[in-house]
């Protein structure tokens, strides 16, 4: 089996410009961490993923070059990027002073 069919077969999207791993099941659709014993929690729990599968997305995780990033320090996409339909799209704000768009109103 190659590397990227237990990614896509687990709904796992590495986004290769972020250098992000993406879960696309229905109710995540977020960044999961860069630590692989995380995403093993993630899966684990969340997905109920058996431990075959698991060991071997760390296993590619750990030896993945390069390494894949902290989402909380990921670049932001740039304003009127297009659309990813494997990120949820949000309403949002933005300051009437500065280019800043946000999804929360206290700006």
């Amino acid at each position: 089996m190659a590397d990227d069919d237990i990614f896509s077969r687990l709904q796992l999207l590495i986004d290769c410009h972020a250098q992000l791993l993406i879960c696309v099941q229905e109710q995540c659709c977020f960044a999961l961490s860069f630590k692989p014993a995380q995403v093993n929690e993630h899966l684990r729990k969340r997905h109920s993923i058996p431990i075959d599968d698991r060991r071997r997305v760390v296993r590619l995780l750990k030896n993945r070059e390069p390494p894949l990033l902290d989402p909380a320090n990921a670049l932001l996409r740039q304003n009127e990027s297009p659309y990813d339909p494997n990120l949820p799209l949000f309403d949002g704000f933005s300051c009437k002073f500065c280019d800043l768009l946000t999804i929360s109103s206290q700006v």
